[in-house]
């Protein structure tokens, strides 16, 4: 991982609070999902990985590779074809609908393999009693499935199998008793047969909405199109990379939540996602570098064609297994006869800007280079990000600061962050992260983030050693806000 990389990441953590950024699995997101589970043996997942993807290790049985991939040819971009070729529409009876996206390409199949999916706890016996019908049958590569439900009274979760494998690549708990429409992505989560899944609410109430809950869709603001970015998938390819969206010649997108210093800069992380605000009309919507933050460099992944109207909602997913292989793929959100009236998100409050704080002031050259275990440079300042990056070598440490920060807004950061790990007696609330290893600490009103990456060339750095560093650094640079 580059420093830019790692500087890319730390901004992301720092500003995306309040723009999503991880699935609909979270039990305070809403009383209709609870948090996923682990196995379907009942073995609880971390609670840090559950809140943010619903992942769920895959069997070691081997499975057909049964794939079908729809790029088109001429256009290099994958349709969004739903599992029986017409237009996707809810089906069967029951409150809660669901359809599925498969995207899971895992390292032993690049191409992608087939899935099915099983709402558990129906008439439909689970499949580890090696009997049952699937609700999602041999789902290919690349497609999406029309909306499904099943017996209200008795669903407790979707779970996602490869054919001839024990237990599921990803799942998600459901109440199958409360209405609502989901559309749940399931694609490799980078480790061996590992899978995950990140949901969505199309439909949510408007208190979701209000509370800025993970995965719940908000209606398009009016006289604009929503652009829901999902970068999940693509974390399969490089767990550090971001990108900022929008279209070339033209710039970045705008996020639905403009409040400075996001406007056009945050960046979509592959482990999740961002919303953003587009013009009615045709559309060459494109992921871009996440250093490119005005878009008007080459993109990193090709533009696709979408149309859309006012007050239209539209996925655009990245996915791929290579850097040469990233794709983008377009799937509408649709409104069908009967739902109710889609809740905007409540007015963006402004506050007086805070001064900025150099970040580079908060930490020493000698601070740093204790930390990086060699001679460090003086710093590299980023005012645009707020950030100060230290480099040793092939080492990097990067703080940033982030002003004006609720707690609210902060702790939504924190449901979101990769590996997320409560830290107490550092400022007023902190928290350590992983991939790289870094903290993020309120203070008042003001956040820090630090990361560390000693080894950039030789995979992870260990959180065991790294994190009372981490802690050490932040209380340093408390005393110099």
């Amino acid at each position: 991982m580059t420093f830019q990389r790692a500087a890319t990441i730390l901004t992301t953590m720092l500003l995306c609070a309040g723009c999503g950024g991880s699935a609909l699995t979270s039990a305070a997101t809403t009383a209709r999902t609870a948090t996923s589970r682990g196995t379907a043996a009942g073995t609880d997942a971390p609670p840090a990985t559950a809140a943010r993807t619903g992942t769920a290790p895959a069997g070691s049985a081997a499975a057909a590779d049964a794939t079908l991939d729809t790029t088109d040819a001429t256009s290099g971009r994958s349709t969004a074809t739903t599992a029986s070729g017409t237009a996707s529409s809810p089906t069967d009876a029951g409150p809660v609908k669901v359809r599925v996206v498969n995207l899971y390409a895992p390292a032993e199949h690049p191409h992608g393999i087939a899935i099915d999916g099983y709402f558990a706890g129906d008439a439909h016996p689970n499949p580890q009693e090696g009997i049952g019908t699937p609700d999602f049958a041999a789902l290919a590569f690349t497609r999406v499935s029309d909306y499904r439900s099943a017996d209200p009274s008795k669903v407790g979760s979707l779970e996602l199998f490869v054919k001839g494998q024990v237990d599921p690549i990803a799942l998600q708990n459901i109440d199958g008793t409360s209405p609502g429409r989901y559309t749940m992505f399931s694609y490799s989560s980078g480790s061996a047969g590992g899978g995950s899944a990140e949901t969505f609410d199309e439909t949510p109430s408007a208190t979701s909405v209000h509370d800025r809950d993970p995965g719940a869709l908000a209606a398009a603001p009016t006289g604009k199109a929503l652009i829901v970015a999902v970068g999940g998938p693509l974390q399969v390819v490089d767990a550090g990379q971001s990108f900022n969206v929008g279209q070339p010649g033209k710039g970045c997108f705008a996020l639905e939540l403009p409040d400075a210093p996001n406007a056009g800069r945050t960046t979509t992380p592959v482990g999740g996602y961002l919303d953003y605000v587009a013009d009615p009309g045709s559309l060459q919507i494109a992921f871009f570098d996440g250093l490119d933050t005005d878009c008007s460099h080459t993109p990193v992944i090709a533009p696709i064609a979408v149309q859309v109207a006012a007050g239209d909602r539209v996925f655009v997913v990245g996915y791929g297994t290579s850097t040469d292989s990233m794709k983008l793929m377009d799937i509408p959100i649709r409104s069908f006869p009967g739902d109710a009236p889609l809740v905007p998100l409540p007015p963006v409050t402004t506050t007086s800007s805070a001064p900025a704080v150099d970040a580079c002031s908060l930490l020493t050259a000698d601070e740093a280079t204790t930390a990086l275990g060699a001679a460090s440079d003086s710093g590299n300042a980023d005012t645009s990000a707020g950030t100060c990056t230290y480099t040793a070598g092939s080492a990097t440490l990067v703080i940033g600061t982030q002003s004006a920060m609720s707690k609210d807004a902060f702790d939504l950061l924190k449901s979101g962050a990769s590996g997320a790990k409560q830290v107490g007696g550092v400022g007023d609330d902190a928290f350590l992260t992983t991939g790289p290893n870094g903290i993020i600490v309120l203070k008042g009103t003001v956040v820090v983030g630090i990361t560390l990456d000693h080894h950039q060339d030789a995979g992870p750095d260990d959180p065991s050693i790294d994190g009372p560093l981490l802690r050490s650094l932040a209380t340093a640079a408390l005393t110099k806000l």
